[in-house]
């Protein structure tokens, strides 16, 4: 890789509805981002010692292996050892990205050496001849491998497969994976809903109806989300009943008994 470049890409949307991204608590993300910035500068890579990592994040190393093994999840890393870079980590979106910035800083140079943009050129590859819109092909631009290249976002389908695999993961029944696949498919859930269910599920497996009796009343997993389960209220607690006048001369008494028995 060349020279650093100044500006990165960065997709938004691409980034919050990443399956992965979701699942970080707050101090995983905001590790997450900065490592990627610090890559960035570095040329698409970071150091593989978790030291130099907590010092690039400017955090303590006890609470950098925190996020890091959140960031590092064994079944979905966020960071990758890859050939090009002998002994060093680097992100798959992070090669794409840089790809392109030298793509287009090296048409900008060739283009330069010309005397400024060339004028379009007609390749005849009509779209519609109505309208004339055509196909812009740039020589300059070379071809990708497509072993190597990295989606800039992922299909609809795919981010509900991850999403799905999040809620299955969480749920404490696993019954019906069929049912509960063909109901997560009908609600189609955004990133936000999601969270939603996950934030409901934290209080709900805790609950003395989901608990009592081995998990027995726990609904199906495809129920939950046919019946939206996740739009219940966790139930209220219960002020203690207030103490009878009795009761309260009673309480009265004994407090003045201890009250006498401490000073003795």
């Amino acid at each position: 890789m060349s020279t650093a470049r100044p500006w990165l890409a960065w997709y938004p949307a691409d980034i919050l509805n990443d399956p992965k991204y979701i699942c970080l608590d707050r101090s995983a993300k905001l590790t997450y981002r900065e490592l990627l910035d610090r890559a960035w500068i570095a040329g698409a890579k970071l150091p593989a010692n978790e030291r130099k990592l907590a010092a690039l994040a400017g955090m303590p190393l006890d609470e950098f292996r925190r996020d890091w093994e959140q960031i590092q999840d064994q079944d979905d890393p966020c960071f990758i050892t890859h050939p090009v870079f002998d002994g060093f980590l680097t992100n798959k979106r992070l090669i794409a990205e840089w790809r392109k910035a030298e793509e287009i800083a090296e048409i900008a140079r060739v283009n330069g050496q010309k005397g400024g943009r060339p004028p379009k050129q007609d390749t005849g590859l009509n779209i519609d001849n109505t309208n004339k819109k055509t196909h812009p092909v740039n020589p300059g631009l070379a071809k990708r491998n497509p072993d190597e290249s990295y989606s800039q976002s992922q299909s609809q389908s795919q981010i509900q497969e991850e999403r799905f695999k999040t809620y299955w993961s969480a749920y404490p029944k696993k019954t019906g994976k069929g049912a509960a696949k063909k109901a997560w498919a009908k609600i189609n859930p955004s990133a936000a809903l999601l969270q939603k269910i996950l934030t409901a599920l934290e209080w709900q497996t805790k609950s003395e109806q989901w608990t009592k009796d081995r998990g027995q009343f726990i609904p199906n997993p495809a129920t939950y989300l046919n019946q939206e389960r996740w739009e219940d209220e966790p139930p209220a607690i219960p002020n203690p009943s207030p103490l009878s006048e009795k009761g309260q001369r009673t309480a009265a008494n004994m407090q003045a008994w201890l009250e006498e028995n401490d000073a003795k």
